[in-house]
C-alpha cells in the first residue's frame, strides 16, 4: 500500500494520472463533442505541438486552414477557458485534458 511507503514512485503518478484521466472522461468527452470539426484539429495540433502553431508545416501536418481560422479557434478555447496564453505560447489550463485530446482526436 502507498500509505505504508514513504517513497512515490513514478508507477503511483502513472497510476495516478490514469485515474485521473478515467474520472474526467464524460467531462472531457462532453467538452470535446461540443467543438465543431476544425476546432478539434486546432485542439489536437495544440496538444502535439508546443509551438509553431501558425506555422505552414504545423498547418499541413495537422489539416489546419487559414491563420485566422486556427486564430479564432484560439480565442474561443480562451474565452471557454480551455486554453491559457502564456509567455507567448497556448497551453492548455487542464494538463489532463491535453492528454486525453492527444489519445483520442
Amino acid at each position: 500500500m502507498l500509505e505504508e511507503r514513504k517513497i512515490v514512485s513514478k508507477k503511483d503518478v502513472d497510476e495516478a494520472a490514469e485515474r485521473i484521466l478515467i474520472l474526467n472522461a464524460d467531462y472531457y468527452w462532453e467538452l470535446t463533442n461540443r467543438q465543431m470539426a476544425y476546432r478539434k484539429k486546432v485542439l489536437f495540433a495544440l496538444s502535439n505541438a508546443v509551438s509553431g502553431l501558425f506555422s505552414k508545416n504545423t498547418a499541413e501536418k495537422y489539416g489546419l486552414g487559414a491563420s485566422s481560422s486556427t486564430q479564432k479557434a484560439l480565442e474561443t478555447f480562451l474565452n471557454d477557458g480551455i486554453i491559457e496564453h502564456i509567455t507567448g505560447k497556448y497551453e492548455f489550463s487542464d494538463p489532463f485534458y491535453k492528454i486525453f485530446v492527444q489519445r483520442h482526436l
